[in-house]
């Protein structure tokens, strides 16, 4: 799926509903339906899975957490370290 590559990609970066929903060619409600049915999970936790991923590969080749903030689109340092807090990433 077109998709969960750019999701994957992006690392989550820009993957917000309004944007998908416009590559994806389909209204946001009607997305978010066929995002869940054929994925499984909503596109926010598929999202936050992505992130994970990257945050854990990004750590181990040793970049900065301001680095990786910016990597996976978060404004600030503080906004990853309490996203990761919530997520349970190390």
């Amino acid at each position: 799926m077109t998709i969960r590559r750019h999701i994957e990609t992006a690392n989550g970066k820009g993957c917000g509903l309004d944007s998908l929903a416009r590559i994806a060619g389909y209204s946001k409600y009607h997305f978010l339906r066929l995002f869940h049915k054929h994925i499984g999970m909503t596109l926010h936790e598929y999202v936050d899975r992505c992130r994970r991923q990257a945050y854990r590969r990004l750590a181990a080749d040793g970049l900065r957490q301001n680095a990786i903030a910016d990597a996976l689109g978060f404004a600030h340092p503080s906004t990853l370290t309490r996203w990761r807090k919530r997520m349970g990433a190390r």
